[in-house]
Formats: C-alpha cells, structure tokens, sequence
C-alpha cells in the first residue's frame, strides 16, 4: 500500500515538484534546499579497498550534511545491505538503483578517491547525470 493512501506522509516539508520529479524539502523560510548524489568508486577485488572506500565516502557525506548539504550517498547506504545480504558490488546489480537516485536528485558530486577516473559506476552515474540536466561537481578528499 502507498503511504500516502494510508494517511502516514512522507515527511514534513517534503513535496513533489513535477516539473522536475525531483522531491524538495522546504525549510520554514521558504528556501529549497538541493539533494546531492555523492559518487565514488566502489568496485575493488580487495574488500578492505572496498571498506576503505565505504569509510571516505561516509566521511564526505558527513562532511558535506556538516555544511547544511541534504546527500545521498548510495556506498554508504547499499555497502552494508551488500555485506549483510551477500549480494554483488558491480555496477550492472545496483544501477537500477542509483538511477533512480539520481532521478530525484539535482546535483552530482564526485569523490575524486583513487580510482575515480576509471570507475565504471562513476562514469555511469555521470553520464546519467549529464542526461538528467544534472550540475556536475567534483570533491577532492583532502578537503573532507
């Protein structure tokens, strides 16, 4: 069953724009704040790489929530369900997925970890990003 239908909302301050698809939050001052796609490459044949890489981008994401930044960071939210539920960490098992994030987002940022340049998920997710009209940015971790 739809929440909706059932009477629980989605949230307070969440609305749907349709121009866009894209869900708002909207703060009592009126100002529509943007949700940030947080990318990074993920993929590794060492699972302490992949760990490592779980551990920055939550980092980045932390980091940028610290900033008033609303973010998704799909790693820090699918690398548990993965680990938890046996599941593949390649690009063709979550791109359904991170798609659909990306759907309802308005930016992309790039965590420029090692390995960025030729992460087959992050050139996906920009090239989706690109077609979806999305602002493109790029965050070196040394920042974080």
């Amino acid at each position: 069953m739809d929440p909706e239908e059932a009477g629980v909302p989605c949230g307070k301050g969440a609305m749907k724009d349709e121009a866009h698809q894209n869900v708002m939050v909207q703060f009592e001052d009126g100002e529509r704040k943007e949700l940030t796609y947080l990318a990074t490459p993920y993929a590794h044949n060492d699972a302490d790489v992949k760990n490592e890489r779980f551990r920055a981008v939550s980092m980045a994401a932390a980091y940028l929530m610290s900033k008033r930044r609303l973010v998704l960071s799909p790693i820090s939210h699918s690398h548990p369900i993965k680990i938890e539920g046996g599941l593949p960490g390649g690009w063709e098992f979550w791109a359904d997925l991170d798609e659909r994030f990306l759907s309802v987002c308005d930016r992309l940022c790039v965590l420029m970890l090692p390995g960025w340049e030729s992460s087959v998920g992050v050139r996906e997710e920009t090239e989706i990003a690109k077609r979806l009209g999305l602002a493109i940015e790029y965050l070196n971790p040394e920042e974080v």
